[in-house]
C-alpha cells in the first residue's frame, strides 16, 4: 500500500532495543548551548537518581553546539521532572563527535 515512511528507522531502532549490552549498557544526554551553565548540576542530578549501584556518568564529549554526557541508566522520570527539555538517547544513532 506504500506506507513506507516507518521503514527509516527501523534498522537502528532494532539494533537499539535488541542489543546485548547487559550491564554495560549506556545513554547519551544532549545538552546544547543555552543549557552548558547547567552541566554540573545535570550530572549531579544524575547522580543522585536511583539506582545508586555505580557511578553514572561515564564520559563527556563536547560537540560543535553543546556536549554529550554518555551516562548508566537512571530514573529517567525522575530526571525529566527537572530537565523536561534534555535529550536522553538510548536506542537510536547520535553524532558523537564531528570536528
Amino acid at each position: 500500500n506504500g506506507d513506507y515512511h516507518k521503514l527509516m528507522g527501523t534498522y537502528s531502532k532494532t539494533c537499539g532495543v535488541t542489543h546485548n549490552a547487559g550491564n554495560n549498557k549506556t545513554w547519551i544526554v544532549d545538552i546544547d548551548e543555552e543549557d552548558l551553565k547547567h552541566v554540573e548540576g545535570i550530572v549531579d542530578s544524575i547522580e543522585k537518581i536511583e539506582p545508586l549501584k555505580y557511578q553514572k556518568e561515564v564520559l563527556r564529549l563536547p560537540t560543535k553546539t553543546g556536549i554529550h554526557i554518555i551516562t548508566r541508566p537512571f530514573n529517567l522520570a525522575e530526571f525529566k521532572k527537572w530537565y523536561p527539555n534534555l535529550e536522553i538517547h538510548k536506542d537510536n544513532p547520535v553524532n558523537l563527535y564531528i570536528p
